[in-house]
């Protein structure tokens, strides 16, 4: 059975949008739909930045994050949850998630709450204020220590591990959006993190969304992945869709990853509780 736990309602919240997102996802063998909408997007997290701000000074970066924090939280969680819920009682084949940005000194638990989340992604998209993966901001990248910046996004990664408020780590190896890789050696960092990961019981996703941008490959890498199975890290698969047309957006090749790693199975959740589901016999079209 094949899942995509990685999808953004963009725009309105409408029945009709969620039914483009599913129909291309079923012709390409996904039969479950894990919504994952943005912590930004919610009004109740406008303070946010003002909190980055506050803990690293103003500079460009966090100028720039509260500018576009503030476009984005137009929505109210309770708004959200209630129009998943409403898809489900309507018998949508959709899961209640949220991704949630890991941020020192932000107390993300409190967006959690007592909602009926049936996951709860966590993701690194800021360091320090500094929205590295943007891309329309790739010159952000200018004259940045490299090394500084893996060494710093994993060590975000352990801690949002560490912290055990999440189900799933997304994207984990997102840092390499726009092909820049250290100098060094960072496997360290890496290993750092999945090992935090594996005691906390987390899953890491098999996300296909790196095929669409610059770096040309999916989160995570195949090396990382075959460390994930050593470690029997549990593994989900998503497309990061912001699109209908994205749903499911190469899965063959996820499948074929995830398969030379030694993996015969992903992770659904309902309830935040895991269920395995195998993938061997899933019908997929390209």
């Amino acid at each position: 059975m094949l899942v995509d736990y990685h999808i953004h309602l963009e725009g309105r919240y409408e029945k009709e949008r969620v039914g483009k997102y599913i129909e291309i996802g079923l012709r390409r063998g996904v039969k479950e739909f894990g919504i994952a909408e943005h912590i930004h997007r919610f009004k109740e997290s406008k303070d946010i930045p003002d909190r980055i701000i506050e803990r690293f000074g103003r500079n460009q970066d966090t100028v720039f994050m509260r500018e576009w924090w503030g476009r984005h939280c137009t929505r109210r969680i309770e708004e959200y949850v209630e129009f998943v819920q409403t898809l489900k009682d309507d018998g949508y084949p959709v899961k209640l998630g949220c991704e949630l940005d890991f941020l020192p000194d932000v107390p993300v638990q409190n967006f959690i709450g007592d909602w009926p989340w049936d996951f709860i992604t966590g993701s690194v998209h800021w360091i320090e204020g500094w929205g590295f993966d943007h891309l329309n901001r790739k010159s952000t990248w200018e004259g940045r220590d490299i090394d500084l910046a893996y060494r710093k996004y994993f060590n975000l990664v352990k801690d949002a591990a560490e912290s055990g408020l999440f189900d799933v780590i997304g994207h984990i190896d997102v840092i390499k959006v726009f092909g820049h890789y250290p100098i060094g050696e960072w496997s360290s960092w890496v290993d750092d993190a999945l090992v935090m990961i594996a005691e906390k019981k987390m899953s890491v996703e098999v996300n296909t969304a790196g095929l669409r941008k610059p770096v040309g490959e999916m989160y995570p890498s195949k090396s990382i992945l075959k460390r994930c199975r050593e470690l029997e890290i549990q593994v989900t698969l998503s497309s990061d869709a912001h699109r209908p047309e994205d749903v499911g957006h190469r899965f063959d090749e996820a499948l074929l990853l995830l398969q030379e790693a030694g993996y015969d199975s992903l992770t659904g959740y309902s309830r935040r509780k895991p269920v395995q589901l195998s993938f061997r016999d899933s019908y997929r079209e390209k």
